[in-house]
């Protein structure tokens, strides 16, 4: 997968680097240190890949070298551009679009030089693309007479270990989705995220937003705040326990029973182990050991949950009629891109569309939110019923369904 990813990534950037005529000798970004946290993040990320693929080159292990590229192509497609798609879209090129055809410029280009020894013919075409072609007065002709890359951008392994977490969350928060098969862009009301460690807990607060999108909530609540704990379980496991306590077996179970599940899970985080009082006479507290109990989080009524070894994370399953009209809009904006996608029409064509119904639901759906329907799909003009052909050419139309409601879409590009 790695050469298609990478491959595509490419023609993300050579798409929008063309539309804005993008240099990076001459449209210089900021210091890393000011750019948003996502290109702070992949260019750290760049620079661990780097040393992991020299290290592993040097002991000639191509396979450990080869996997690290192969994740890093993971996080710069599946992540980073997913998230950052959005600030490619904005008019010119402001600051914070330069910092994103930077930062992805720069990937490609490392990439290039990384990845020469294992995929040498992407590699040199990447090279001749993005290096010696347009930009490389004075670059190698070939990515296989340049040095092997010396670290350039400052990493931040508190920062790579946030995103890290935010990654599995919103792994989690995808994998009680697929479980409920609740749809990815039918959003939700709440997701509660339970983190074991404070630190890291206090720290992820500063990606409330980005988890709450990634995770298409209009909340995110972590642990310790209110309401966010979820029901923790505890079980006995028998099998060590009972050869380890005999006759005291029932006494200690009794007595865990009549302990909340969290203050468990707080004291064996905090100890290791935890006293049971039994209540016998002059007998000792019983010590029991974390590996002694099974503890589970089980979600509330109305809410789904799972969990990894960083974190839980409980989503509010419940759908009020809004949030299923919200779900509906998504469906319908995703109806139309698609659309758009299967017509080849350029990234920035402006385009006048018709939406038509047995009642007008998804026109009155698209129109409630019409100045974002209108933003994120470029229409210059959205209006119920079949659109009349301009010029006599017939518009593009398709048949859709979304959520058991029939319409047509007519499509036509718009008029410069």
């Amino acid at each position: 997968e790695f050469p298609l990813k990478i491959r595509n990534v490419h023609s993300f950037f050579a798409i929008y680097a063309a539309i804005d005529r993008f240099d990076p000798r001459r449209h210089r970004a900021r210091p890393v240190g000011e750019r948003a946290p996502l290109d702070r993040w992949i260019l750290s990320h760049l620079e661990a890949t780097g040393a992991r693929v020299g290290e592993a080159l040097d002991r000639y292990a191509a396979y450990d070298a080869a996997r690290a590229l192969s994740a890093f192509a993971e996080s710069l497609s599946n992540w980073w551009l997913r998230r950052s798609r959005r600030r490619f879209w904005t008019p010119g090129l402001d600051e914070d679009k330069r910092d994103a055809l930077s930062t992805l410029y720069d990937c490609l280009a490392r990439v290039s030089l990384l990845s020469a020894p294992l995929t040498p013919f992407l590699a040199e075409d990447l090279h001749r693309s993005l290096v010696a072609g347009p930009f490389g007065d004075e670059a190698p002709e070939s990515v296989h007479l340049a040095e092997w890359p010396e670290p350039v951008f400052p990493r931040d392994d508190r920062l790579e270990e946030e995103m890290a977490a935010v990654r599995e969350i919103a792994s989690l928060g995808l994998r009680v989705r697929k479980e409920r098969e609740i749809r990815v862009r039918q959003p939700l009301a709440g997701a509660r995220v339970a983190l074991p460690d404070a630190a890291l807990r206090e720290r992820l607060a500063a990606h409330r937003a980005l988890l709450a999108d990634e995770l298409n909530v209009r909340e995110v609540v972590f642990s310790g705040e209110s309401g966010a704990a979820p029901e923790w379980i505890v079980k006995p496991d028998f099998r060590r326990l009972g050869p380890k306590l005999g006759k005291r077996m029932q006494p200690v179970r009794a007595a865990l029973r009549k302990i909340p599940g969290a203050e468990v899970k707080r004291r064996l985080e905090a100890d290791g182990a935890l006293l049971v009082e039994t209540g016998e006479d002059g007998a000792a507290p019983a010590r029991i050991e974390a590996a002694d109990l099974v503890v589970e989080s089980r979600a509330r009524a109305g809410r789904a949950a799972a969990a990894s070894e960083t974190a839980t994370v409980e989503l509010d399953t419940a759908l009020t009629d809004d949030l299923r009209r919200e779900g509906k809009y998504r469906e319908l904006l995703n109806r139309v891109q698609t659309l758009r996608k299967e017509l080849d029409l350029p990234y920035t064509a402006r385009i006048r569309l018709g939406i038509a119904g047995a009642d007008g639901g998804l026109y009155e759906v698209a129109r409630e939110r019409e100045a974002h329907f209108r933003e994120e799909t470029l229409s210059v003009e959205v209006l119920p019923g079949d659109l009349p052909g301009a010029d006599g050419a017939a518009p593009s139309r398709r048949e859709i369904e979304v959520e058991g409601e029939r319409a047509t879409l007519t499509l036509e590009v718009a008029a410069r």
